[in-house]
C-alpha cells in the first residue's frame, strides 16, 4: 500500500489545474491532465504565424506577407498552408476577406502564391486541403440584381442591387504561382423560391429541402447572403460540408460528382449531382419548422470528427450567439444511410438535438459573437478557441479547464502580462498538433520564450527546477527506443517516471531498488520524452529520449 500512498499524492501534485499567480495574458492555466502537442495560431491583426509548445513558449514562428483571411494549416511536410488578405480589392469587404492562398515551408520560403480575388469572385474565410494535394477554397461570386430578380430573388431584400452567394473551386497547384481549377459547384445551381411564379425555379420549399431558399433570409447577411465560414472534407464520404452562418445552418454536398454533375440534380455517389444533401440547424429556411426549431446560431468551425477519436464520424461545431448571449460547443450525429442521410417527409432532418453539448457554468462566462472554433484531441480532450477574446482554452471529459493561454498580441505587438485595458487579440481558429506529427520530425522545437512582456514565472517549466540533467552517471539505451528502454545508474534507484516534455506522467515504477532496470515502452506513442530518476540519496537526475 505504500507505493499506492506515494503515487497517489505524485498523481495530484501533477493532475491539479495550476494557475498563473499574476499572469493576464500567455499560458494562465497548467494542468498536466492537457494533451501533450503544440499550438498553432496566428492573431487577425498580424503577420506572424505562432507555434507555442504547452507551456506557452514559442517554438517556431512564420513570417508571412499578409494579415490572415482567415485560416491556416500546417501540413504533414512542415508547410504552412494559410490564406492571406488581398488588401487590393476593394470590389467587396465582408468579414473573413482573403484572397490569397499560400503555402510556406518550415524556414519560411514561400513554396506557392496563388490569387483566386478579383471584381467578381473572393475567397474568404476558409480552405480545405484534400489528400491529392488539392485545395478546396470556399469562395464568393458577383450576381447582379437582374441575375438575382431572375432567379425569384425578392427584390425588397436585395442590397445595393447585388448578391454575393458562394461557390467552392478545388484548385490543383501548379508550382509556385499557378493552379487549375478541376472541380467547382455553385449554390446558384440548387436554388428554389416561391415569389415569382414565372421563374423556372418557383416550387415548394418544403418539397424540396435539396434545395436553397433563395429568400431564406435571416436579416443579417445582406449581399452576403449566405455568409459561408467554414469548409470541411470527408474523405471516406467523399463529400464536403459548409457552414452559413447568415442562415444559421450547415449543409453537405457530394464532391464524388464531375463538374457537370456539380451544377445537375443527379451524379455521383448519391446521384444527387450538387444538391444539398443534408442539412442542419435551422429548418426554417426549408420550410420544415420555426424560429422555435432552430438549433444553431451563428455557427463556427463545422467539421467531421477524426476517425480514432471520440465521436469519430460525428459533426462538431462552434455555436456561437445562443439565446441569452453564450456560447457552446456542440456534437451531432447525421442519420447516414449509405451516401445519402434519412428525412422524413415535411419533417427536419435529424437530429432533433445535440448528441453532446459544453455549455460554461454561468453560460454567459463563455461568449464569442463571432470566429471562434473547437477541436477534438485524442485524449477526449477539447481545444477550445474563443476567437473574439483570444482565448484559448482545453477541457476535460469532466468539463475541467486544463489549460488555458491569453493570446498576448494586439496588432502584431506583444501585450504587457500585466494589462487590464481591452486587447485586440482576436483569432480565427487555433489547432493543437501531437508531439510525434509528421511535420516535427527533424525539426528544432526548443523553446524561443514567450511572447507577452513581463512574464511571471511560468509553473509549467517550474515543474522541473529541481531535476537536473544526468551525465556519465546515468545511461539510457537504446535510444530511440522501440520496445523497451534499459538504465544504468551509477547508484541505487529508488523510482523512475517517464514524462511527456508538458509534465505529465505516463509512468511510474515504485522501490526499484537496482543500478540496471529495464521497461516497457512499446505502448507509447512515438515522440520525445523525459526518464526522471529519484536516487536514494533523493537526487532527482534526467535524460531525455524518443520512442520510435
Amino acid at each position: 500500500m505504500k507505493w499506492k500512498n506515494y503515487l497517489t499524492v505524485f498523481l495530484i501534485m501533477f493532475t491539479s489545474c495550476y494557475s498563473i499567480y499574476g499572469q493576464s495574458y500567455g499560458l494562465t492555466t497548467f494542468n498536466s491532465e492537457s494533451f501533450s502537442g503544440y499550438t498553432l495560431f496566428s492573431q487577425l491583426a498580424d503577420t506572424t504565424t505562432y507555434l507555442i509548445d504547452n507551456c506557452g513558449n514559442v517554438v517556431h514562428k512564420w513570417e508571412v506577407k499578409t494579415k490572415p483571411g482567415n485560416s491556416q494549416y500546417l501540413l504533414e511536410d512542415g508547410s504552412l498552408l494559410r490564406c492571406g488578405k488581398d488588401i487590393s480589392n476593394a470590389e467587396f469587404n465582408k468579414g473573413g476577406q482573403g484572397g490569397i492562398i499560400e503555402i510556406i515551408d518550415w524556414q519560411g520560403n514561400y513554396l506557392w502564391e496563388y490569387t483566386y480575388s478579383n471584381l467578381n469572385v473572393r475567397q474568404h474565410h476558409d480552405i480545405a486541403p484534400l489528400p491529392n494535394g488539392n485545395i478546396l477554397v470556399l469562395a464568393w461570386e458577383k450576381k447582379d440584381g437582374q441575375n438575382a430578380v431572375s432567379n425569384g430573388r425578392d427584390p425588397s431584400i436585395l442590397s445595393d442591387n447585388e448578391l454575393w452567394p458562394e461557390h467552392i473551386v478545388e484548385i490543383e497547384p501548379i508550382y509556385p504561382n499557378g493552379g487549375n481549377i478541376v472541380w467547382e459547384w455553385h449554390i446558384w445551381n440548387h436554388l428554389i423560391q416561391d415569389f415569382d411564379n414565372s421563374q423556372n425555379n418557383f416550387g415548394v420549399i418544403e418539397d424540396h429541402p435539396e434545395l436553397m431558399n433563395i429568400n431564406a433570409y435571416s436579416g443579417n447577411g445582406g449581399k452576403d447572403w449566405l455568409h459561408g465560414n467554414s469548409i470541411d472534407y470527408n474523405e471516406s464520404l467523399d463529400q464536403i460540408m459548409l457552414s452559413f452562418r447568415a442562415l444559421n445552418e450547415i449543409i453537405v454536398i457530394d464532391h464524388s460528382t464531375t463538374i457537370l454533375e456539380a451544377a445537375s440534380h443527379s451524379g455521383g455517389n448519391s446521384n444527387q449531382g450538387g444538391d444539398i444533401l443534408y442539412r442542419w440547424g435551422n429548418p426554417n429556411n426549408y420550410g420544415r419548422g420555426s424560429s422555435a426549431d432552430q438549433k444553431l446560431f451563428g455557427q463556427h468551425d463545422v467539421h467531421w470528427i477524426d476517425n480514432g477519436l471520440s465521436h469519430e464520424g460525428k459533426i462538431q461545431l462552434f455555436n456561437n450567439q445562443n439565446p441569452g448571449d453564450f456560447s457552446s460547443i456542440g456534437i451531432l450525429f447525421p442519420p447516414e444511410n449509405g451516401y445519402n442521410y434519412d428525412t422524413a417527409l415535411s419533417s427536419p432532418f435529424l437530429p432533433d438535438a445535440f448528441d453532446w453539448e459544453y455549455q460554461s457554468n454561468p453560460a454567459t462566462d463563455f461568449y464569442s459573437s463571432r470566429i471562434s472554433g473547437s477541436q477534438m484531441l485524442p485524449n477526449n480532450n477539447i481545444l477550445i478557441c474563443e476567437g473574439t477574446t483570444g482565448r484559448l482554452f482545453e477541457i476535460n471529459d469532466q468539463n475541467d479547464v486544463v489549460w488555458e493561454y491569453e493570446v498576448p498580441i494586439d496588432a502584431g505587438e506583444p501585450v504587457d502580462q500585466n494589462t487590464t485595458s481591452n486587447v485586440g487579440n482576436s483569432v480565427f481558429r487555433v489547432t493543437k498538433y501531437p508531439i510525434d506529427y509528421a511535420a516535427f520530425t527533424g525539426e528544432d522545437l526548443s523553446s524561443q520564450g514567450v511572447l507577452e512582456l513581463n512574464a511571471t514565472i511560468n509553473l509549467c517549466d517550474s515543474i522541473y527546477s529541481s531535476i537536473t540533467e544526468a551525465t556519465e552517471s546515468f545511461e539510457i539505451y537504446p535510444n530511440p527506443s522501440k520496445d523497451r528502454l534499459n538504465v544504468i545508474t551509477s547508484s541505487l534507484i529508488d523510482h523512475l517516471r517517464i514524462l511527456s516534455l508538458d509534465g505529465k506522467m505516463l509512468q511510474h515504477i515504485q522501490s526499484i531498488n537496482t543500478k540496471n532496470y529495464s521497461l516497457l515502452t512499446r505502448e507509447l506513442p512515438s515522440g520525445a520524452y523525459l526518464c526522471v530518476i529519484t536516487l536514494y540519496d533523493g537526487e532527482r537526475i534526467s535524460k531525455s529520449f524518443f520512442k520510435d
